[in-house]
């Protein structure tokens, strides 16, 4: 079983947030977007609303999974799930990392990590797909999420070898809850496979290596 279910989201969550605010320090933007971030970061939801909404229209990314957090949450606004999805899955085709993991958290779950909300149906398919864009783009929560659907048949056929191989590079990239997952797959994963997961790591960086440099 998947651990720390409360933990994820709120890794997630926050790693958004400072996304967001290293975004607010170092980059340029729209005015409306940069006063979207700003508003968001104050905590001064009700503002926020309004100008985020108008920098999302305009297709900021950044705006558009801000506002989606906030229906979400019913920060400044009634919580309202298919405005949520409306604008994570525009800021998720933008290929906006921050947006792509909170929607895969949706579809995982079908809601919300305690519980199932009816405007969302849980799919591990589009999980997957989403959470193996950002695993090739290096991100470690992503990289552990392919190790735990490749170890628990979620979306894709069960694959030791590959379950091992994204565990490990999910741990060398920081995430430490790897450690007690790759302690459950060791009850069940052969030696041989083991050894081929070794193997796999290797071509896997490559792989991610490459990817990263095409999208660069």
């Amino acid at each position: 079983m998947l651990k720390n279910y409360g933990n994820i989201m709120n890794i997630v969550k926050s790693a958004l947030i400072l996304s967001l605010l290293l975004m607010f320090n170092c980059v340029v933007a729209d005015q409306p977007a940069d006063r979207c971030l700003q508003l968001f970061n104050d905590s001064d939801y009700s503002k926020a609303a309004t100008v985020c909404l108008q920098a999302a229209e305009m297709g900021d990314a950044a705006s558009q999974t801000v506002l989606g957090e906030m229906y979400d949450a019913g920060d400044g606004v009634a919580p309202d799930q298919k405005i949520v999805a409306r604008w994570w899955i525009r800021a998720a085709e933008s290929s906006y990392l921050p947006a792509q993991n909170l929607l895969a958290l949706k579809y995982y779950y079908g809601g919300d990590v305690f519980e199932a909300q009816p405007e969302w149906t849980q799919d591990y398919k589009k999980a997957f797909d989403i959470w193996k864009q950002s695993a090739y783009r290096g991100v470690a929560t992503s990289q552990y999420m392919m190790g735990e659907m490749f170890m628990q048949g979620q979306g894709v056929s069960v694959d030791y070898v590959e379950s091992y191989a994204w565990f490990k590079i999910a741990l060398e990239g920081g995430y430490k809850l790897a450690t007690d997952s790759l302690i459950e797959l060791s009850r069940v994963i052969s030696a041989n496979q083991k050894q081929a997961g070794l193997t796999r790591i290797i071509s896997l960086k490559k792989e991610i290596t490459d990817s990263s440099s095409t999208k660069s």
